[in-house]
């Protein structure tokens, strides 16, 4: 039997009556007999047909299968929402409309990229795909993506015309740059934004970027370094003015009066269009503090106790007026680099370097004379001495250089002891050595020979030393009471007989 398909319906999801011409031979073409199948989906094949031939008649004929013609359904598909760039290859959403029932159909395109418009041819995929068809192709939008645009790091005033560096939040290494129209002065800026590059097309920026300029903060140099004077003493500052601002001759300067001064406003000649464009810090200039000159007011002299030694100061300008004085309490002769005191008030007296001093004072005058006597004893003697004047409780010695002959000497007086240098002796010390009195005796016997005989004798003298003792010569027997002779100049001297 041969059929020929009658009607081609549209997929609806449903279940749908497709009927065939048969050939039918001879009368029974004339029995009303159908063939149909009821068919579902798109693409079915090899289907039983179904037929309304009497039993009795079914078994003339072969019924073939067959595989229907099926309309699939035209979907309408849309991209839903919006597409915005974000560098990559993006899948586009898309929204599917006619789907019958729980139908599972899916619809893609081609990925895109670019910002712009494209027509894609549609891709229908899912379990029930074969049961539609997209007669056309969808229409898709990329949005330009929108930069923010933002100033990069600080600009700092120059003096000079400058690029601003900005920041884009570019995708990955986009060929896209942003830029502005130069800008020279300190302030805040509302700029437009001009994108360029290969990739430009796919941004926008949708408002200006905002800019500042910050100031320049000057770097100010001291040209000059007074010293103190008493009075307000201008110091200039050497300033690094940016760009041809340097060449304008512009000055900055502070009026300094006391030494230490600090977080000085610095006064300037910088015109009210251009000032803004620096930060001027303040200052703490150096000033040299002056050194007084001290000159000693009187000379005291040493008496055990500290006493004030006042001194004249050339303190300067209207501080000479002042009544300020610098003084020590000295104790000592001989004390140096002593630190002076002064009434100079807390808030000037930075304004000096007060120097150490080293004051005169006069020792006191002792009187050394000679303590008791002395009598020559075949050796070098000290000299014993007494001291008047000391003061207290102080340690002080004198001596001189040793004697041995007798005689009378004036002699140099030496002190020592640990208050020595408080005290001096005018003159030289008189010294008296007595001679020492020899005990003389006859030495043995002496007996008569008829003859004049010497006197043997025996002398206490002190070691080596070059005397001798004799008497007149005696010749007859008897006692006899002689005077003593001493022999040799140089011991004579030292000795009584």
């Amino acid at each position: 039997m041969n059929l020929s398909q009658v009607n081609t319906p549209i997929y609806n999801g449903a279940s749908q009556k497709i009927n065939f011409n048969a050939d039918f031979q001879g009368d029974d073409a004339t029995q009303g007999w159908t063939t149909y199948v009821m068919m579902t989906n798109v693409g079915t094949t090899n289907m039983t047909v179904e037929h309304t031939i009497p039993s009795g008649s079914v078994g003339n004929y072969i019924i073939p299968t067959v595989s229907p013609t099926m309309t699939p359904k035209t979907l309408t598909v849309n991209q839903n929402g919006t597409m915005t760039y974000n560098g990559s290859l993006q899948n586009v959403p898309l929204t599917i409309i006619g789907i019958e029932g729980t139908d599972e159909v899916t619809a893609s395109t081609d990925q895109v990229k670019n910002a712009g418009s494209y027509s894609q041819a549609v891709t229908l995929g899912g379990a029930a795909a074969n049961n539609y068809q997209v007669s056309s192709n969808v229409s898709i939008t990329v949005d330009k993506f929108t930069l923010t645009v933002t100033q990069d790091g600080t600009l700092t005033y120059n003096g000079s015309l400058q690029d601003v560096p900005l920041s884009i939040n570019k995708f990955g290494n986009d060929d896209v740059t942003a830029s502005t129209v130069q800008v020279k002065d300190a302030g805040s800026y509302s700029e437009a934004v001009t994108l360029g590059g290969a990739a430009v097309n796919n941004y926008q920026v949708l408002g200006n970027v905002s800019i500042t300029m910050t100031p320049y903060t000057l770097t100010l140099s001291q040209v000059s370094t007074p010293t103190y004077n008493g009075a307000a003493q201008q110091i200039d500052f050497n300033a690094d003015f940016r760009g041809n601002d340097a060449t304008q001759g512009w000055t900055t300067y502070v009026m300094m009066t006391n030494v230490g001064t600090t977080n000085m406003t610095v006064t300037h000649n910088i015109p009210g269009g251009s000032v803004g464009n620096y930060i001027i810090p303040k200052v703490s200039p150096t000033m040299i503090p002056y050194t007084l000159s001290l000159s000693q007011v009187n000379t005291p002299i040493y008496n055990g106790a500290a006493q004030r030694i006042d001194f004249n100061a050339d303190f300067r300008g209207n501080d000479a007026t002042q009544g300020w004085t610098t003084h020590v309490m000295m104790t000592n002769v001989g004390t140096t680099d002593m630190t002076v005191e002064h009434n100079i008030p807390s808030g000037s007296v930075g304004n000096y370097i007060i120097p150490t001093v080293s004051p005169t004072m006069t020792p006191k005058t002792l009187t050394v004379n000679q303590n008791g006597t002395m009598t020559y004893n075949g050796s070098l003697q000290n000299v014993p001495l007494t001291i008047i004047g000391i003061e207290g409780t102080d340690e002080v010695t004198a001596s001189t250089d040793q004697v041995k002959n007798a005689g009378s000497y004036s002699q140099a007086v030496t002190l020592g002891g640990a208050a020595a240098n408080n005290y001096q002796v005018s003159s030289n010390v008189s010294i008296t050595v007595d001679k020492f009195t020899l005990t003389v005796n006859q030495s043995g016997t002496l007996t008569y020979n008829g003859a004049l005989q010497d006197v043997p004798l025996s002398i206490n003298k002190f070691g080596d030393d070059d005397v001798t003792a004799s008497t007149a010569q005696v010749k007859n027997a008897g006692s006899y009471s002689q005077a003593v002779t001493c022999i040799n100049s140089n011991s004579k001297r030292n000795i009584y007989i």
